[in-house]
């Protein structure tokens, strides 16, 4: 079982490429149409055709917890599954 969860909620991303550039592992920016960041093998969530939120299980966070921080749109979440908390 993985330990952490990563949320991305898509539609207000600006694509400024912060997440990509500190944590490429796990992010992607600009690879659809939209230009919008992606979890790279994220769950993907849709609406109407649109893609509102992804989820990405993980063991190690990397710098997601930085990237929490750094997101100028604050919709990036680092869940611990066990503690079922949000990391800050």
């Amino acid at each position: 079982m993985k330990k952490y969860i990563l949320k991305l909620t898509r539609p207000p991303c600006i694509y400024c490429g912060a997440c990509e550039k500190l944590c490429p592992e796990y992010w992607v920016v600009g690879s659809r149409e939209d230009l919008k960041a992606d979890l790279r093998n994220g769950r993907i969530i849709k609406k109407n055709g649109i893609i509102i939120t992804e989820t990405l299980e993980i063991n190690d966070l990397l710098n997601s917890v930085d990237i929490v921080k750094v997101c100028p749109m604050n919709i990036i979440k680092a869940l611990d599954i066990k503690k079922n908390i949000e990391l800050k």
